[in-house]
C-alpha cells in the first residue's frame, strides 16, 4: 500500500506541473534515439514525450531533440539519471540581436538608396550596395587590390540566420543551395515565411515611411518594404540576405551557404543552430558567421564550435589569422556607422583556402600481426604554397612504431612532393596455458566429522525404516550409496593430491590502459579567454567509453571540468579551459588521469 501511495505520489507531482507542447531539450546520449524513445517512457507517465530520431547531426549521432508537454526543467532532471545519457540542456529560443527591422528608408543615406545598376563581380547589383558608406569604413577596395587582392576565392561562408532570397541578382553566381533547419527541408529560402498575398510596390506605399533595417534596403526586394511597418511576424524578415549581401560585399568570390535556423520574427531554437553548425563542417565550410548572441551559456555549442575549428584547422599552416588557430569563435565588430570597425584586410585573410592537401596510397591495407604496412604520402601544394611542411602520424595499433622518411617536405609551388610511412606492427604473443582448477581439500578434521555425520545419518535412515515395518535389506541402494559417498568424500580430502591454487598478488601486472595524449589549443590566452584541450587515444574507445579526471594546478587561474569522457569507438574527446583575469603572466599545469597514467599540458595565462 505504501509503493502504490509513493507512485501515485510521484505521478501526481510530474502531471501536475504545467504543461506545453513546446517545450524541448536537447540530449547526448549513447542509448540511440529508439531506445532513449523507450526509456523515456516511463519517466513521461501519462504526458507526451517524443525524440525527434534524425538527430542534430553530430559525428558521433549522439545528439537528439526531446519534445514534451512536460515542464522541460522537470524532464531535463528526470532525463539525467537514465542511463547511457550523458548530458542534457534546455533547447534555447534564441533572438537575433541587432536584427530587428528599425529605422526608416526615409532617413537612410541617399547614397544607400542609389538603384542605378552596375556589375561586381559578374552580378548586378545596385550601385546603393557596392559604394554604400560602409564599404568605406571597412576598406573594400584595399583589399580587393593590390598587394592583398584577396576576395575568398576559393572559400565556402556559411551563415545562420534567417535564410536568403535564392532570387537575388547580387548572388547568382556564388549561392550555394543551403538547409532550412525550421522545416527541415533543402534550400534557405527566407521567402517561405513570406506571405504570397503580400501588397505589391507601388509609388504610393514604397516612398512612405517604412521600418526597415537601413543597411537592408540596398539589398532587399522592395516589394517587400511596404507590409514590414510595425508586424512583429517580420520584425526580422530580411536579416540573413541583408548579412550574406555583406558577406558577399567583402568577399565577391567567395561560394555563400545559407542555413536557415531563424523564422522571420527573428526566433530560433539552439537545437537547429547546433544542426547547422554540424551541417556547415560536413559540406565544407571555411568559415562559419553567426550574427546573434545567446543569453545563456550552452555545453553543446561549445563542443560544437571546438569541433568545427579543429576540423577546420587541417592542412591551413597561417594559423595566426585562421579561424581553426582560435579557441573559440572569432568575435568581429557588428557594422554599425560609427559602432565597431572591422578590419577587412586581416578578416579576408581569415578566409584563405587551405595551403596544401595530403593523399595517401593505398587508402586502406589489410596485413597480419608483425608484418609491416608500408604507405606513399602526397602532399600538393594550393595557391602557389612553397614553404615546408612537417609530418607525423598517430592512431597506429599498440606496441607498433611509425616512421616517415623524409619527415618533412619542402614544397615549390607547383609540384607535389612525397614520403613513405612505415608502420611496424608487433605479432601476437603465445597465451599461457591454462592449469585447471582444483578446489583446496578440506581440513582433516572436518571431513572426519563429516564421515561421521554421514554414517549417522545412514543409520537413522535404517531405523526409520524398520519402524514403518519396512526390510532395510530391501533397499540396499540409497545405504550403499550414502556409504560410497562417505568414503569419496574422505579419501578426496585426506588425499593431499591437488596441488593448491596459486592465487595473483595484487602486485601481478594488470592489463595496461590505452595510450593517449593531451594538448591545449592555444597554449597562451589572456586572462578572460579560454583555451580548448584535447584527448586523443592511439586506438578507438571500448564500450562504455573512457573517463579521464581532468584537474588545474591553479584553480584561480585556469578551470577545468572534473572529467570527461572519450565515446566508445571514438578516439578523441575536447573540452573547455576557462581562465581567469590576472595581473602577471602565470603558467598552470593542466592534467589528464586514467587507469593510474597522467599526462600534462600547459597554459600560459597573460
Amino acid at each position: 500500500m505504501i509503493r502504490r501511495i509513493g507512485l501515485f505520489a510521484v505521478a501526481f507531482l510530474v502531471l501536475a506541473v504545467p504543461a506545453r507542447a513546446d517545450n524541448r531539450i536537447i540530449v547526448r546520449t549513447t542509448l540511440g534515439a529508439q531506445v532513449l524513445q523507450q526509456a523515456l517512457q516511463p519517466l513521461c507517465l501519462l504526458a507526451t514525450c517524443t525524440v525527434i530520431p534524425t538527430g542534430l547531426g553530430d559525428p558521433s549521432n549522439q545528439l537528439f531533440v526531446v519534445t514534451t508537454s512536460l515542464d522541460a526543467k522537470t524532464l531535463l532532471n528526470l532525463v539525467l539519471m537514465v542511463p547511457g545519457v550523458l548530458d542534457a540542456e534546455l533547447d534555447q529560443l534564441i533572438s537575433l540581436v541587432g536584427g530587428m527591422n528599425t529605422g526608416s528608408p526615409a532617413n537612410a543615406p541617399t547614397a544607400l538608396l542609389d538603384s542605378t545598376s552596375l556589375t561586381y563581380y559578374g552580378s548586378n547589383v545596385w550601385n546603393g550596395y557596392v559604394n554604400q558608406p560602409a564599404a568605406q569604413t571597412v576598406r573594400v577596395s584595399a583589399a580587393h587590390s593590390p598587394p592583398f587582392s584577396v576576395t575568398g576565392s576559393g572559400i565556402v561562408v556559411a551563415d545562420i540566420d534567417t535564410g536568403v532570397d535564392p532570387n537575388h541578382p547580387a548572388f547568382a553566381r556564388v549561392l550555394l543551395p543551403g538547409y532550412d533547419f525550421t522545416r527541415n527541408q533543402s534550400g534557405a529560402s527566407e521567402l517561405n515565411d513570406f506571405p504570397s498575398s503580400h501588397p505589391g510596390c507601388t509609388t504610393s506605399t514604397c516612398t512612405t515611411e517604412s521600418n526597415v533595417n537601413q543597411s537592408s534596403v540596398a539589398i532587399l526586394d522592395q516589394s517587400s518594404v511596404a507590409i514590414l511597418d510595425g508586424n512583429s511576424n517580420y520584425a526580422a524578415f530580411g536579416h540573413g540576405t541583408m548579412v550574406i549581401g555583406v558577406i558577399h560585399l567583402v568577399a565577391p568570390s567567395a561560394f555563400l551557404l545559407p542555413l536557415k535556423a531563424f523564422g522571420a520574427n527573428g526566433t530560433g531554437y539552439l537545437s537547429d543552430i547546433l544542426h547547422a553548425i554540424y551541417y556547415a563542417v560536413s559540406n565544407g565550410a571555411n568559415v562559419i558567421n553567426m550574427s546573434f548572441d545567446f543569453p545563456t551559456y550552452s555545453p553543446e555549442l561549445a563542443t560544437a564550435l571546438d569541433y568545427a575549428l579543429l576540423l577546420n584547422k587541417q592542412g591551413n599552416t597561417n594559423e595566426s589569422h585562421a579561424a581553426a588557430a582560435m579557441a573559440n569563435a572569432v568575435s568581429m565588430a557588428g557594422q554599425d556607422m560609427g559602432n565597431g570597425r572591422l578590419d577587412l584586410v586581416l578578416a579576408l585573410q581569415a578566409l584563405s583556402p587551405q595551403d596544401f592537401t595530403i593523399s595517401a596510397a593505398p587508402a586502406t591495407l589489410t596485413i597480419n600481426a608483425g608484418q609491416p604496412a608500408t604507405y606513399t604520402v602526397t602532399v600538393t601544394p594550393s595557391n602557389g604554397f612553397n614553404q615546408t611542411v612537417t609530418l607525423g602520424c598517430g592512431g597506429f595499433p599498440l606496441a607498433s612504431t611509425c616512421v616517415i622518411t623524409p619527415p618533412a617536405v619542402t614544397l615549390d609551388g607547383t609540384n607535389s612532393a612525397t614520403a613513405t610511412v612505415t608502420i611496424q606492427t608487433t605479432a601476437r604473443s603465445a597465451a599461457p596455458l591454462a592449469i585447471p582448477l582444483r578446489i583446496r581439500p578440506l581440513p582433516p578434521v572436518v571431513a572426519v566429522g563429516l564421515v561421521y555425520l554421514l554414517v549417522w545419518l545412514a543409520c537413522l535412515f535404517q531405523f526409520t525404516a524398520r519402524r514403518f515395518g519396512q526390510d532395510p535389506c530391501q533397499r540396499p541402494g540409497l545405504s550403499a550409496a550414502l556409504g560410497l559417498f562417505a568414503i569419496l568424500l574422505y579419501s578426496y580430502s585426506c588425499g593431499g593430491a591437488a596441488a593448491p591454487v596459486s592465487i595473483p598478488s595484487p602486485s601481478s601486472p594488470q592489463p595496461s590502459p590505452t595510450p593517449f595524449s593531451l594538448t591545449l589549443n592555444p597554449t597562451s590566452v589572456n586572462g578572460g579567454k579560454s583555451s580548448t584541450g584535447q584527448i586523443t587515444l592511439s586506438s578507438p574507445a571500448p564500450s562504455g567509453g573512457t573517463i579521464f579526471s581532468l584537474s588545474s594546478s591553479n584553480t584561480s587561474v585556469a578551470t577545468v571540468p572534473a572529467s570527461v569522457t572519450v565515446a566508445a569507438g571514438s578516439i578523441g574527446a575536447l573540452f573547455q579551459v576557462s581562465t581567469m583575469t590576472t595581473a602577471n603572466s602565470t603558467t598552470v599545469t593542466i592534467s589528464a588521469a586514467n587507469s593510474g597514467v597522467t599526462h600534462t599540458a600547459s597554459l600560459t595565462v597573460t
